[in-house]
């Protein structure tokens, strides 16, 4: 039972990624976070997004996701519009299960981050990829976890536990939707490089903050001695790995 979330997480994501990244080919996505994904080239494959290929086009070149959220999102069109054809159904299934695989390990350390349960991340994956295959999307939008909101959600967990998450999730979603309706998206374009630049490394230093936890003993002392050495050659390979070894770790 307790692989019972897995593989419903697996399934909902290859709906997700049939529905969202048909026939998607060589490495995922390279930019996890939300706002990376409100612009790209209109004419660009989502399996060779990139961070950098983001911040440097011009926004004249740019397709708004965010400013089309009523056409995306709230016009159902359910799987069968890229799987109705024969010939790209193995296609769809395999890009849906590559996608599964990539955001199964996302939504379990996300979870960690926002101070809930494992389970609860890969249930909301289930969610999110059930829901994302009802209601369409667009190539290059996968529904996933999202550090950002994660580290947003760590404090309110603290405080007033898990019961005020779902509030909070559908609160967020209404005013995404609003924003959407609204053309806002044009906002989001008039972001210069350097704040682009300055959401993501002071994003990535909060959450690298937040793991510094782990370096703690059960009584709230740091580590020291042969836990602290395990513990730092661990995060010591980790980072090898993701720099060494990219073609894995960023698949």
């Amino acid at each position: 039972m307790r692989a019972f979330p897995v593989i419903l997480a697996l399934l909902g994501a290859v709906g997700c990624g049939a529905r969202q990244a048909p026939a998607a080919r060589g490495r995922l996505f390279q930019a996890p976070l939300p706002a990376l994904l409100t612009r790209r080239e209109a004419h660009q494959s989502p399996s060779t997004f990139k961070v950098a290929d983001y911040l440097d086009a011009s926004p004249e070149n740019m397709e708004d996701l965010v400013s089309d959220a009523k056409k995306l999102y709230l016009e159902p069109k359910g799987l069968g519009r890229n799987c109705d054809a024969k010939r790209t159904v193995p296609k769809n299934v395999l890009a849906g299960f590559t996608t599964a695989l990539a955001i199964i390990p996302q939504a379990v350390a996300f979870s960690l981050i926002a101070g809930v349960s494992p389970l609860t991340g890969l249930w909301t994956s289930v969610v999110m990829g059930v829901f994302s295959s009802i209601f369409g999307g667009k190539p290059g939008a996968v529904a996933t976890a999202s550090g950002a909101c994660a580290m947003v959600m760590a404090p309110l967990v603290a405080k007033y536990g898990v019961w005020y998450m779902p509030g909070v999730v559908m609160l967020a979603g209404l005013l995404q939707v609003a924003a959407g309706m609204g053309k806002l998206g044009k906002f989001v374009n008039q972001a210069p490089k350097p704040v682009m630049l300055g959401v993501i490394n002071g994003l990535a230093l909060l959450m690298a903050q937040s793991q510094l936890k782990h370096f703690q003993t059960a009584t709230g002392a740091w580590m020291a001695g042969p836990e602290l050495f395990v513990m730092g050659g661990l995060t010591t390979l980790t980072f090898a790995l993701m720099q060494f070894l990219p073609r894995v770790t960023s698949a």
